[in-house]
């Protein structure tokens, strides 16, 4: 046989090695999953707060669209507990774009212990959502992974994103000046783009538990310095920020940030 051949099978049968050896092991088990959002420990509320570079912002607006989500097995990289950016870790990391299955092992991230398959638009100044009961295999989660998705024809909510992934609009403060703004943000490139991966989590995964899944807008503005815009207000005075301002550039950072969102598993 040719070593080009052999390479083939090579290749054509490894998933299915990997995947008897692997199996799909554990109890399955169905539990609840919620997305809340909260605010930060020195923030007035959800929707108003002091950033690090000493602006104040009051938020109008603050839509996401997210899902799927799926809980991992293994821990974070070292490189993501100290505190880099999803896009600086991704790269060790294959998060798959069909649904997994619990179960199944998916590289860097070892068996999904549950997963939410669908897509929805998060009010991120709102009471937050009950997502319904998911599926899953009993088990120690210790990460877990969202999608940043573009939103489907019919995802409830949609319109309030304008277009985009994300939606964010308020007011920024500081001394006397005063920048009203709007920022839609797409994250179409690749899988890695769009998922926001290995967010530390410890959820002893079991029956009829409940995954309570939080997100910080404060955190979306970490760095975010409204002093730095280039992009003139429209004729009611308000800034569509493009990616050319420098707080557009970190506010996509911050939806990116794995410690802008957090979870806690509910045992029933």
């Amino acid at each position: 046989m040719s070593l080009d051949r052999c390479l083939l099978w090579c290749g054509l049968l490894l998933p299915l090695l990997v995947a008897c050896e692997a199996g799909t092991g554990g109890k399955a088990v169905n539990f609840d999953m919620t997305l809340r959002p909260v605010a930060g420990p020195d923030d007035d509320d959800i929707g108003h707060f002091v950033n690090d570079r000493g602006w104040g912002i009051t938020l109008d607006e603050a839509y996401l669209c997210l899902g799927p989500i799926y809980l991992w097995e293994n821990p974070p990289n070292l490189s993501v507990l100290a505190g880099r950016s999803p896009l600086d870790t991704l790269s060790s990391w294959l998060v798959p774009r069909a649904h997994a299955h619990a179960g199944d092992v998916f590289f860097a991230g070892g068996q999904v212990f549950g997963e939410y398959r669908e897509q929805v638009v998060l009010d991120a100044l709102g009471p937050g959502l009950d997502l319904g009961t998911v599926e899953g295999v009993e088990g120690r989660a210790q990460t877990f992974s969202m999608e940043l998705s573009f939103p489907l024809g019919q995802t409830p909510g949609r319109a309030a994103l304008d277009g985009h992934q994300a939606w964010l609009s308020g007011v920024a403060r500081q001394g006397e000046q005063e920048v009203r703004f709007a920022a839609g943000f797409d994250f179409l490139g690749s899988q890695l783009d769009r998922t926001i991966a290995e967010i530390p989590v410890d959820a002893a995964v079991t029956d009829f538990g409940r995954f309570d899944i939080s997100v910080r807008p404060s955190a979306f503005f970490r760095g975010a310095d409204f002093g730095q815009i280039v992009t003139a207000p429209d004729d009611e005075g308000r800034v569509r920020l493009t990616p050319e301002d420098q707080p557009h550039v970190q506010m996509r950072r911050g939806l990116q940030r794995h410690s802008s969102y957090d979870a806690r598993w509910r045992a029933p």
